[in-house]
Protein backbone atom coordinates (compact mmCIF):
# COMPACT_ATOMS: atom_id res chain seq x y z
CA UNK A 1 0.00 0.00 0.00
CA UNK A 2 2.51 2.07 0.29
CA UNK A 3 4.09 4.22 -2.36
CA UNK A 4 8.05 3.97 -3.04
CA UNK A 5 10.30 6.38 -5.13
CA UNK A 6 12.22 5.30 -7.53
CA UNK A 7 15.64 4.29 -6.46
CA UNK A 8 17.60 3.59 -9.33
CA UNK A 9 20.96 5.37 -9.53
CA UNK A 10 24.33 5.49 -11.85
CA UNK A 11 26.94 6.57 -10.07
CA UNK A 12 25.13 8.87 -7.80
CA UNK A 13 22.49 10.43 -10.36
CA UNK A 14 19.02 9.33 -10.64
CA UNK A 15 16.75 8.10 -14.08
CA UNK A 16 15.69 11.68 -14.72
CA UNK A 17 19.51 12.89 -14.13
CA UNK A 18 20.71 10.18 -16.44
CA UNK A 19 18.43 11.21 -19.16
CA UNK A 20 19.43 14.75 -19.19
CA UNK A 21 16.22 16.10 -17.50
CA UNK A 22 16.23 18.45 -15.09
CA UNK A 23 13.48 18.13 -12.48
CA UNK A 24 11.90 21.05 -10.18
CA UNK A 25 9.54 19.84 -7.67
CA UNK A 26 6.78 22.88 -6.38
CA UNK A 27 6.13 23.78 -3.04
CA UNK A 28 2.47 22.77 -1.87
CA UNK A 29 1.45 26.42 -1.85
CA UNK A 30 2.62 26.95 -5.25
CA UNK A 31 -0.26 25.54 -6.84
CA UNK A 32 -2.93 27.98 -4.88
CA UNK A 33 -2.80 30.37 -7.91
CA UNK A 34 -3.47 27.51 -10.48
CA UNK A 35 -6.26 26.46 -8.42
CA UNK A 36 -7.49 30.58 -8.43
CA UNK A 37 -7.40 30.17 -12.53
CA UNK A 38 -9.12 27.17 -12.38
CA UNK A 39 -11.74 28.81 -10.08
CA UNK A 40 -11.68 31.36 -12.94
CA UNK A 41 -12.25 29.39 -15.85
CA UNK A 42 -14.60 26.62 -14.54
CA UNK A 43 -17.24 27.36 -16.59
CA UNK A 44 -15.40 26.95 -19.82
CA UNK A 45 -13.56 23.98 -18.18
CA UNK A 46 -17.42 22.10 -17.32
CA UNK A 47 -18.34 22.98 -20.73
CA UNK A 48 -15.01 21.08 -22.69
CA UNK A 49 -15.28 18.21 -20.73
CA UNK A 50 -19.35 18.00 -21.12
CA UNK A 51 -18.27 18.00 -25.06
CA UNK A 52 -15.14 15.19 -24.41
CA UNK A 53 -18.05 12.87 -23.27
CA UNK A 54 -20.24 13.96 -25.92
CA UNK A 55 -17.97 13.57 -28.55
CA UNK A 56 -15.13 11.60 -28.58
CA UNK A 57 -15.88 9.55 -24.96
CA UNK A 58 -19.55 8.70 -26.62
CA UNK A 59 -17.61 7.56 -29.74
CA UNK A 60 -15.65 5.03 -28.04
CA UNK A 61 -18.56 3.73 -26.20
CA UNK A 62 -20.41 3.10 -29.40
CA UNK A 63 -18.11 0.82 -30.72
CA UNK A 64 -19.55 -1.76 -28.38
CA UNK A 65 -21.81 -3.65 -30.51
CA UNK A 66 -24.75 -3.81 -27.80
CA UNK A 67 -23.93 -0.09 -26.85
CA UNK A 68 -25.09 1.75 -29.91
CA UNK A 69 -27.45 3.96 -28.65
CA UNK A 70 -25.70 5.01 -25.72
CA UNK A 71 -26.09 8.79 -24.83
CA UNK A 72 -25.14 11.19 -22.12
CA UNK A 73 -28.26 13.47 -21.96
CA UNK A 74 -27.15 15.56 -18.76
CA UNK A 75 -23.98 16.56 -17.66
CA UNK A 76 -23.69 18.81 -14.94
CA UNK A 77 -20.31 18.36 -12.04
CA UNK A 78 -22.13 20.91 -9.42
CA UNK A 79 -20.16 23.70 -7.22
CA UNK A 80 -16.74 21.63 -6.37
CA UNK A 81 -14.25 22.23 -8.44
CA UNK A 82 -10.99 20.35 -9.71
CA UNK A 83 -7.77 20.98 -7.48
CA UNK A 84 -4.62 20.56 -8.29
CA UNK A 85 -1.55 20.08 -6.18
CA UNK A 86 2.19 18.21 -6.19
CA UNK A 87 3.30 19.71 -9.17
CA UNK A 88 6.42 18.67 -10.53
CA UNK A 89 8.03 20.42 -13.89
CA UNK A 90 10.40 18.57 -15.93
CA UNK A 91 12.55 19.36 -19.16
CA UNK A 92 16.05 18.94 -21.37
CA UNK A 93 18.82 19.68 -19.60
CA UNK A 94 20.18 22.91 -21.45
CA UNK A 95 22.54 22.39 -24.25
CA UNK A 96 25.03 24.94 -26.23
CA UNK A 97 23.59 26.19 -29.66
CA UNK A 98 25.68 24.04 -31.47
CA UNK A 99 24.48 20.78 -30.23
CA UNK A 100 20.88 19.89 -31.58
CA UNK A 101 18.52 17.02 -30.52
CA UNK A 102 17.36 14.93 -33.22
CA UNK A 103 15.02 13.01 -30.79
CA UNK A 104 11.80 15.36 -30.28
CA UNK A 105 11.46 14.43 -26.50
CA UNK A 106 14.24 16.73 -25.82
CA UNK A 107 12.51 19.44 -27.25
CA UNK A 108 9.27 19.62 -24.31
CA UNK A 109 8.45 21.23 -20.84
CA UNK A 110 6.24 18.70 -19.36
CA UNK A 111 4.22 19.53 -15.77
CA UNK A 112 3.16 16.48 -13.55
CA UNK A 113 0.07 17.47 -11.26
CA UNK A 114 -1.48 15.69 -8.76
CA UNK A 115 -5.62 16.75 -9.64
CA UNK A 116 -8.18 15.89 -7.03
CA UNK A 117 -11.93 16.07 -7.89
CA UNK A 118 -14.30 15.46 -5.51
CA UNK A 119 -18.02 16.43 -7.12
CA UNK A 120 -20.85 15.17 -4.58
CA UNK A 121 -23.52 17.63 -6.55
CA UNK A 122 -22.97 15.82 -10.08
CA UNK A 123 -25.64 15.42 -11.60
CA UNK A 124 -24.75 13.18 -14.95
CA UNK A 125 -27.65 11.17 -16.98
CA UNK A 126 -27.20 8.63 -19.43
CA UNK A 127 -29.29 6.53 -21.60
CA UNK A 128 -29.28 3.09 -23.82
CA UNK A 129 -32.71 2.91 -25.33
CA UNK A 130 -35.27 2.56 -22.69
CA UNK A 131 -33.10 2.40 -19.86
CA UNK A 132 -32.46 5.35 -17.83
CA UNK A 133 -29.02 5.94 -15.43
CA UNK A 134 -27.94 8.89 -12.92
CA UNK A 135 -24.25 9.10 -12.26
CA UNK A 136 -23.64 11.08 -8.88
CA UNK A 137 -20.76 11.27 -6.26
CA UNK A 138 -18.46 11.66 -8.81
CA UNK A 139 -14.76 11.15 -7.91
CA UNK A 140 -11.60 11.79 -9.67
CA UNK A 141 -7.78 11.83 -8.55
CA UNK A 142 -4.76 11.10 -9.92
CA UNK A 143 -1.69 12.47 -11.80
CA UNK A 144 -2.23 14.63 -14.84
CA UNK A 145 0.48 15.18 -17.53
CA UNK A 146 0.30 18.42 -19.50
CA UNK A 147 3.23 18.66 -22.15
CA UNK A 148 4.34 21.88 -24.03
CA UNK A 149 5.57 20.58 -27.37
CA UNK A 150 7.51 21.13 -29.50
CA UNK A 151 9.02 24.48 -28.03
CA UNK A 152 9.72 26.83 -30.77
CA UNK A 153 12.13 30.10 -31.05
CA UNK A 154 9.13 32.25 -31.95
CA UNK A 155 6.09 33.17 -30.49
CA UNK A 156 3.61 31.21 -29.41
CA UNK A 157 6.66 29.77 -28.47
CA UNK A 158 5.13 25.89 -28.21
CA UNK A 159 3.87 24.46 -30.80
CA UNK A 160 1.18 22.78 -29.16
CA UNK A 161 -0.20 21.20 -25.54
CA UNK A 162 -1.09 17.92 -25.05
CA UNK A 163 -2.50 16.44 -21.45
CA UNK A 164 -3.36 12.80 -20.79
CA UNK A 165 -2.89 10.76 -17.35
CA UNK A 166 0.37 8.85 -17.14
CA UNK A 167 -1.26 5.87 -15.37
CA UNK A 168 -5.29 4.98 -14.80
CA UNK A 169 -6.69 7.42 -12.57
CA UNK A 170 -9.12 6.42 -9.65
CA UNK A 171 -12.36 7.24 -10.94
CA UNK A 172 -15.65 6.26 -8.96
CA UNK A 173 -19.56 7.19 -9.11
CA UNK A 174 -22.58 5.83 -7.49
CA UNK A 175 -25.80 5.06 -9.74
CA UNK A 176 -29.08 6.27 -9.71
CA UNK A 177 -32.10 5.59 -11.75
CA UNK A 178 -32.81 2.09 -12.98
CA UNK A 179 -30.10 0.26 -11.25
CA UNK A 180 -30.53 2.61 -7.89
CA UNK A 181 -33.94 1.75 -7.02
CA UNK A 182 -33.80 -1.26 -4.81
CA UNK A 183 -35.44 -3.88 -7.21
CA UNK A 184 -35.22 -7.07 -5.67
CA UNK A 185 -34.83 -10.47 -6.75
CA UNK A 186 -33.44 -11.73 -10.29
CA UNK A 187 -34.83 -8.89 -12.29
CA UNK A 188 -32.61 -6.71 -9.86
CA UNK A 189 -29.96 -8.68 -9.78
CA UNK A 190 -29.64 -8.22 -13.50
CA UNK A 191 -29.83 -4.88 -13.39
CA UNK A 192 -27.10 -4.23 -11.14
CA UNK A 193 -24.72 -6.73 -13.50
CA UNK A 194 -26.01 -4.54 -16.48
CA UNK A 195 -25.08 -1.35 -14.58
CA UNK A 196 -21.64 -2.39 -13.93
CA UNK A 197 -20.82 -3.92 -17.45
CA UNK A 198 -21.82 -0.22 -18.29
CA UNK A 199 -19.68 1.27 -16.04
CA UNK A 200 -16.80 -0.65 -16.93
CA UNK A 201 -17.16 0.43 -20.25
CA UNK A 202 -17.32 3.77 -19.65
CA UNK A 203 -14.28 3.42 -17.73
CA UNK A 204 -12.36 1.65 -20.46
CA UNK A 205 -13.19 4.52 -22.42
CA UNK A 206 -12.34 6.97 -20.79
CA UNK A 207 -8.97 5.12 -20.26
CA UNK A 208 -8.55 4.58 -23.57
CA UNK A 209 -8.85 8.48 -24.38
CA UNK A 210 -7.07 10.10 -21.56
CA UNK A 211 -4.63 7.76 -20.78
CA UNK A 212 -0.71 6.75 -22.24
CA UNK A 213 -0.42 6.46 -24.85
CA UNK A 214 -3.62 8.33 -25.72
CA UNK A 215 -3.44 12.03 -25.22
CA UNK A 216 -5.37 14.97 -26.19
CA UNK A 217 -3.67 17.33 -27.98
CA UNK A 218 -4.20 21.19 -29.25
CA UNK A 219 -2.07 21.99 -32.35
CA UNK A 220 -1.76 25.93 -30.93
CA UNK A 221 0.98 26.97 -34.19
CA UNK A 222 -0.86 25.00 -36.89
CA UNK A 223 2.41 22.85 -37.33
CA UNK A 224 -0.26 20.42 -39.35
CA UNK A 225 -0.29 23.13 -41.51
CA UNK A 226 2.99 23.38 -42.00
CA UNK A 227 5.07 21.05 -44.59
CA UNK A 228 8.70 21.81 -44.43
CA UNK A 229 9.55 21.45 -40.71
CA UNK A 230 12.42 19.22 -39.06
CA UNK A 231 11.55 15.88 -38.08
CA UNK A 232 11.18 16.55 -34.61
CA UNK A 233 8.73 18.66 -34.80
CA UNK A 234 6.09 17.62 -37.07
CA UNK A 235 2.48 16.98 -35.73
CA UNK A 236 2.56 13.14 -35.28
CA UNK A 237 5.31 12.88 -32.92
CA UNK A 238 3.33 14.94 -30.57
CA UNK A 239 -0.52 13.25 -31.54
CA UNK A 240 0.99 10.22 -31.20
CA UNK A 241 4.24 9.51 -29.70
CA UNK A 242 7.02 6.48 -30.52
CA UNK A 243 7.14 4.18 -26.92
CA UNK A 244 10.39 4.81 -25.39
CA UNK A 245 10.84 1.00 -24.48
CA UNK A 246 8.89 -2.71 -23.66
CA UNK A 247 8.60 -3.68 -20.35
CA UNK A 248 8.56 -7.66 -20.36
CA UNK A 249 6.49 -9.00 -17.71
CA UNK A 250 6.65 -12.53 -16.33
CA UNK A 251 4.12 -14.14 -14.28
CA UNK A 252 5.29 -16.56 -11.90
CA UNK A 253 3.45 -17.27 -8.50
CA UNK A 254 2.05 -16.42 -5.73
CA UNK A 255 2.23 -17.05 -2.04
CA UNK A 256 -0.46 -17.28 0.98
CA UNK A 257 -3.23 -15.60 -0.81
CA UNK A 258 -6.15 -14.54 1.45
CA UNK A 259 -9.26 -16.98 1.19
CA UNK A 260 -11.92 -15.81 -0.53
CA UNK A 261 -14.28 -19.12 -0.86
CA UNK A 262 -15.89 -21.02 2.31
CA UNK A 263 -18.27 -23.68 1.98
CA UNK A 264 -18.49 -27.42 1.53
CA UNK A 265 -16.57 -27.36 -1.55
CA UNK A 266 -13.53 -26.52 0.31
CA UNK A 267 -13.67 -29.56 3.05
CA UNK A 268 -12.29 -28.23 6.65
CA UNK A 269 -9.25 -26.41 4.62
CA UNK A 270 -10.52 -23.15 6.04
CA UNK A 271 -11.05 -22.04 2.92
CA UNK A 272 -10.12 -21.24 -0.57
CA UNK A 273 -9.68 -18.97 -3.68
CA UNK A 274 -9.58 -19.22 -7.16
CA UNK A 275 -7.06 -16.22 -8.40
CA UNK A 276 -6.21 -15.03 -11.41
CA UNK A 277 -3.93 -11.68 -12.06
CA UNK A 278 -4.49 -8.74 -13.94
CA UNK A 279 -1.00 -6.75 -14.80
CA UNK A 280 -1.52 -2.73 -16.22
CA UNK A 281 0.43 -0.42 -17.82
CA UNK A 282 -1.27 2.67 -19.02
CA UNK A 283 -4.33 1.99 -20.88
CA UNK A 284 -3.37 -1.70 -21.38
CA UNK A 285 -3.86 -4.64 -19.73
CA UNK A 286 -3.38 -8.63 -19.65
CA UNK A 287 -5.14 -11.39 -17.40
CA UNK A 288 -4.01 -15.10 -16.61
CA UNK A 289 -5.79 -17.69 -16.62
CA UNK A 290 -7.19 -18.39 -13.52
CA UNK A 291 -6.01 -21.19 -11.10
CA UNK A 292 -8.57 -23.20 -9.26
CA UNK A 293 -9.00 -23.39 -5.46
CA UNK A 294 -5.22 -22.86 -4.13
CA UNK A 295 -3.84 -19.80 -1.82
CA UNK A 296 -0.15 -20.86 -3.62
CA UNK A 297 -0.91 -20.32 -7.19
CA UNK A 298 2.07 -21.38 -9.85
CA UNK A 299 1.66 -19.97 -13.47
CA UNK A 300 5.09 -20.43 -14.93
CA UNK A 301 7.84 -18.62 -17.51
CA UNK A 302 5.12 -19.40 -20.19
CA UNK A 303 2.74 -16.72 -18.64
CA UNK A 304 4.61 -13.41 -20.35
CA UNK A 305 3.69 -10.61 -21.91
CA UNK A 306 5.74 -7.18 -23.02
CA UNK A 307 4.09 -3.47 -22.59
CA UNK A 308 5.01 -0.73 -24.27
CA UNK A 309 6.04 2.09 -22.29
CA UNK A 310 5.90 5.63 -23.48
CA UNK A 311 6.58 7.63 -20.33
CA UNK A 312 9.07 7.27 -17.45
CA UNK A 313 6.61 8.15 -14.80
CA UNK A 314 4.41 5.50 -15.58
CA UNK A 315 3.80 2.25 -12.97
CA UNK A 316 3.34 -1.13 -13.10
CA UNK A 317 -0.07 -2.46 -11.72
CA UNK A 318 -0.37 -6.04 -10.58
CA UNK A 319 -3.70 -7.12 -8.76
CA UNK A 320 -5.18 -10.57 -7.62
CA UNK A 321 -8.52 -11.09 -7.67
CA UNK A 322 -10.47 -14.64 -7.12
CA UNK A 323 -12.65 -15.31 -9.67
CA UNK A 324 -16.60 -15.81 -8.85
CA UNK A 325 -19.74 -17.36 -10.90
CA UNK A 326 -22.16 -15.43 -9.48
CA UNK A 327 -20.47 -12.22 -8.15
CA UNK A 328 -18.38 -9.34 -8.70
CA UNK A 329 -14.41 -10.88 -7.82
CA UNK A 330 -12.70 -10.05 -4.77
CA UNK A 331 -9.32 -8.49 -5.12
CA UNK A 332 -6.91 -10.43 -3.15
CA UNK A 333 -4.06 -8.20 -2.89
CA UNK A 334 -2.06 -5.50 -5.18
CA UNK A 335 1.14 -4.31 -5.89
CA UNK A 336 2.43 -0.87 -7.77
CA UNK A 337 6.09 -1.08 -9.42
CA UNK A 338 7.48 2.38 -10.14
Amino acid sequence: KKRHRRTSMAKGRSVNEQCGFEVYKAAQNETHWLNEVVQRLWIHIEKSIQNLLHEDITTRIREEPLLKSFTFTECKFGEERLKFSQMKVRSKSSKSKSEKSEKSEGNLLEVFMEIDWNAPESDISVSLGSMKLGMRKLQLSGCILLVLSPLLERLPLMGGLSFTFPDPPKLTWEWTGVAGMGITGIAGALEEVMALNIKEIIVHAIFETMVVPSRVFIDIADLAKSRHLPQDQRIENYRSPDPIGVLSVTLLEAARLPAADFGFAVGGSGGSSDPYVVVKIGSKSWQSLKRMKTLNPKWGRAHAMDFLVYHMEQKLFVDVYDSDLLSKDDLLGYVCAD
